[in-house]
């Protein structure tokens, strides 16, 4: 009886990696080309029952998770060629692979989790588990594209001085494209064109500098330089 439930635990794991084969390309197409439509399919997808939720895609959170993991893979691929991913310092002192995604993970949740505060208090709505994950969720969208390709151009920055002027368009194009989708998505939910692109901006800044504090502590924590290029 147990063998067999194991059997089954197995057969739900391979069926569920396989999916993401199919919706992992889907969703980072879609998120790249109409990220306002995911948005809006996030928070739709968030009002049905938990059980029914993102059956034709994948959930936010592991959509930003898979980005940084396909990031770290690719970052592994190439190690002999660039000397240092971005934010290496405080990734080597976690020692593993899977506490450096997370790490990551939780280090570019940083974007969605301000984006998402800022929108809770300009709503009025209460700070509570279930309101900050009803703006959250949506946000994850967005920060993985982000997390990724920016990701990468700071590799490329930090790796192939030949290629840095195209590592810089990308970097500058990406953010860009993140601030004008926070931008877009606040004047869909009736901020004026001044206000919207503050509050993106505002946000975007802030979430960097979190990120690169927290970088700052931990690689002053394990006695070495800040290298930002992870």
């Amino acid at each position: 009886m147990d063998f067999m439930k194991i059997l089954r635990s197995l057969e739900e794991l391979v069926f569920e990696v396989m999916s993401w084969l199919v919706f992992y390309p889907l969703v980072l197409f879609r998120t790249l080309f109409t990220p306002q439509r995911m948005l809006d399919h996030a928070h739709a997808e968030l009002r049905k029952p938990e059980e029914q939720q993102f059956d034709d895609a994948l959930s936010p959170p592991l959509f930003l998770i898979l980005s940084l993991l396909i990031f770290h893979l690719i970052r592994l691929a190439v190690a002999p060629m660039a000397p240092t991913p971005l934010l290496e310092t405080p990734v080597k002192a976690l020692r593993s692979h899977e506490n450096a995604v997370i790490f990551q993970s939780v280090l570019y949740g940083v974007f969605p989790l301000l984006f998402s505060i800022e929108r809770t208090l300009t709503a009025r709505q209460p700070m509570t588990r279930k309101t900050l994950r009803g703006h959250v969720y949506p946000e994850c969208f967005p920060a993985a594209v982000y997390a990724l390709v920016v990701g990468l151009a700071l590799m490329v920055l930090s790796g192939w001085p030949a290629l840095r002027p195209h590592a810089a368009v990308l970097f500058v194009g990406i953010s860009s494209w993140y601030v004008a989708t926070e931008t877009r998505w606040r004047r869909r939910n009736g901020y004026g064109r001044t206000r919207a692109f503050a509050s993106a901006f505002g946000c975007f800044v802030l979430a960097w500098m979190v990120v690169v504090g927290i970088s700052l502590i931990l690689a002053l924590a394990a006695g070495q330089t800040l290298d930002l290029s992870s």
